[in-house]
């Protein structure tokens, strides 16, 4: 992650919500939201066009789920050169996914 440290790093409104459950029930979440904060990142709206868009995704794409597919969603509608994860499978849904660990 620290190679796209300079990037311009969007995160959807839906991820980003995702990221916080964990720390949410473990009473954490001012502290989660300090850390997501020092990334820098901009949280993009879940808008009608990205949620039809996952939607087609979520059609083609069977295996991924819907959380999955409103990332690559919102970045397809960004025009995103690389869609940043920790996920293989999302290879198949865009040429654009870069692994990261």
């Amino acid at each position: 992650m620290l190679a796209h440290a300079g990037d311009d790093l969007r995160l959807p409104a839906s991820a980003y919500a995702e990221c916080l459950v964990g720390p949410a029930r473990r009473g954490r979440l001012v502290d989660a939201r300090a850390r997501v904060a020092e990334l820098q990142l901009q949280i993009e709206p879940l808008t009608s066009t990205i949620a039809e868009q996952a939607a087609q995704l979520r059609s083609r794409f069977r295996s991924l789920r819907l959380p999955d597919v409103l990332v690559i969603a919102t970045a397809e509608m960004l025009n995103a050169d690389t869609i940043l994860t920790g996920d293989a499978a999302w290879r198949r849904a865009d040429p654009r996914v870069v692994l990261v660990s």
